[in-house]
């Protein structure tokens, strides 16, 4: 990561923290971050037609809502590979892709790519990317393109 862009980064955590504690004595900020969801958006397995509860955005909704209910500074991040795999992507034609609709509806601030998201080729990722309303973070990847078209993605 450029230093200029450590730099910024610390500094506006900083700046969240000092304003939300100015006049109280004490102030929370909660970092949530999912992984790994690999297109699991209800908790089923579409390649052996059977129920994985081993994590989806369904199962995780409730569990995010009630750690942020009664929060006013939350930061939610999911950490990439979300739209590959559980047949994910017979879903990219459409006008916006399942997981990135319930990341969306959810409310998560930041998308980080992750390898996974690069299985179907850049223009289908860049495709997924312009679908999510937060800022999508992406590191050790330059595509001059990318640049002129994605103005949410962060070049760290």
């Amino acid at each position: 990561m450029k230093s200029s862009l450590k730099i910024f980064i610390v500094s506006l955590l900083f700046l969240i923290i000092t304003l939300t504690t100015f006049g109280s004595d004490t102030s929370v900020l909660r970092i949530m971050t999912t992984s790994d969801l690999h297109g699991r958006f209800f908790p089923y397995d579409y390649a052996i037609n059977a129920e994985n509860l081993n994590g989806s955005l369904v199962q995780l909704y409730p569990i995010i809502d009630e750690l942020s209910d009664d929060l006013e500074n939350v930061i939610l991040i999911d950490v990439g590979d979300t739209v590959q795999d559980n047949s994910a992507d017979i879903f990219f034609d459409e006008p916006v892709h399942p997981m990135i609709e319930g990341l969306n509806e959810i409310g998560y601030d930041y998308w980080v790519i992750g390898n996974h998201e690069f299985n179907f080729g850049v223009p289908t990722l860049q495709k997924v990317m312009e679908q999510f309303e937060g800022e999508v973070l992406c590191g050790n990847v330059y595509l001059k393109k990318w640049r002129q078209t994605c103005s949410s993605i962060r070049y760290l």
